[in-house]
């Protein structure tokens, strides 16, 4: 717990003159994932993520994003993962205005030792949304980064850097940009955490055109 505190109290101070912004098409947001993964098969080649996401906006003040999924992927290699995702989501963009959507995600996972510290990490998915009373959406999200493993008073820590774009399948262009920087930590065999900032651009508009968020993420892997 120590730990986590440390990394949230470092990111905190790293990234409070970007939170601090005064912009009426900006927002200042909180993130938090919670997973608990299930591996199983022969090898262990396959893993059934269950999800949970809250993401609370208008400065902090409220939940407007909440969403539950599942997960299932095989790991094809010791580079590549293929899998496959359900997630069900609740959006109040402004305050009194409930929206729905279901989501059917396809996802190719690419991560490559690029020496004993570096590892390069690309994520491709192709995401359908069923947005019940508005129109459907096809999107093609591509992420892309680094990670390096660095020790610190005698623990490894993980900090990461990853940038992603956005394309809408129909219009066929880039329609966001989410660039994003933290660190993880491997507490045992069962629990990891990540704490991050995230900056979030809508190039086509929309409120709020741009999100500063500080963020966790808590993954629990079922021994």
């Amino acid at each position: 717990m120590k730990n986590l505190l440390l990394m949230i109290a470092v990111l905190a101070i790293a990234v409070c003159p970007s939170l601090a912004q005064d912009d009426d098409d900006t927002d200042v947001q909180f993130w938090n994932e919670t997973q608990v993964v299930v591996p199983f098969g022969k090898k262990r080649e396959w893993s059934a993520a269950f999800s949970t996401v809250g993401r609370f906006g208008d400065n902090m003040s409220r939940a407007n994003d909440v969403r539950v999924g599942f997960t299932l992927t095989r790991k094809m290699n010791k580079y590549l993962s293929l899998g496959g995702a359900y997630i069900y989501r609740y959006t109040s963009p402004a305050a009194g205005v409930d929206r729905y959507e279901t989501r059917y995600l396809g996802i190719a996972s690419v991560n490559v030792p690029l020496n004993e510290k570096w590892t390069f990490v690309n994520r491709n998915m192709f995401q359908y949304e069923n947005r019940h009373s508005r129109s459907d959406r096809r999107t093609i999200r591509s992420r892309v980064g680094l990670e390096r493993e660095v020790t610190f008073a005698k623990r490894k820590f993980e900090p990461f850097g990853t940038i992603e774009f956005t394309l809408d399948a129909n219009a066929r262009e880039v329609t966001r940009i989410r660039s994003q920087l933290g660190v993880s930590h491997k507490f045992n065999k069962t629990v990891s955490a990540s704490v991050f900032y995230l900056r979030q651009d809508e190039l086509r508009g929309g409120s709020p055109q741009a999100i500063n968020a500080l963020g966790t993420s808590l993954r629990f892997t079922v021994r």
